[in-house]
């Protein structure tokens, strides 16, 4: 007999605003992180984590637009589809940023040399998907970690007739 998923619980509007806090703040963090790492600044933490911290809420400027626009729409998508779960946060946080820079690309008019084009795509997508993932695994972690993740019903469950 195959085991049917129980709904998850519904996070609050409380948790969903953290969460949202919280992905809009880590791509700037991480991208931080990754500058300090490569200048040679974490050999100086108090130095660091000031500049990690600027870091992080100049981006928020760009970041937040994105995951209002289309970070909610995704959401809602997301729960309709009842497919609320780590994986799906990770790569919908990539798309969206990859979706957002190129709508700024594409309002800017941003043109690139061919070859420089696909020299940049492994560093283009470095850093913008991956910060983009985070942000949706941290809105996961966030928002839903708490609230429980959708289990399994156990045969004792099901035989006992719970919902």
């Amino acid at each position: 007999m195959a085991r049917r998923l129980v709904k998850p619980r519904r996070t609050t509007p409380g948790r969903l605003i953290f969460g949202l806090l919280i992905a809009c703040t880590l791509p700037g963090a991480f991208l931080g992180f990754a500058g300090a790492l490569e200048s040679g600044l974490l050999q100086r933490p108090h130095e660091a984590l000031v500049g990690i911290a600027a870091f992080a809420l100049v981006l928020l400027y760009f970041v937040l637009p994105a995951a209002l626009c289309l970070g909610l729409p995704l959401l809602w998508l997301l729960r309709r589809l009842a497919r609320e779960s780590w994986w799906a946060f990770a790569l919908g946080g990539a798309l969206a940023a990859v979706l957002w820079i190129g709508l700024i690309f594409a309002a800017t008019d941003v043109s690139f040399a061919e070859d420089a084009r696909r020299a940049a795509m492994a560093q283009f997508l470095t850093v913008v998907a991956l910060p983009g993932a985070l942000a949706g695994l941290g809105f996961w972690f966030s928002a839903y970690l708490p609230g429980g993740p959708p289990r399994r019903r156990s045969r004792r469950d099901a035989g006992a007739g719970a919902v």
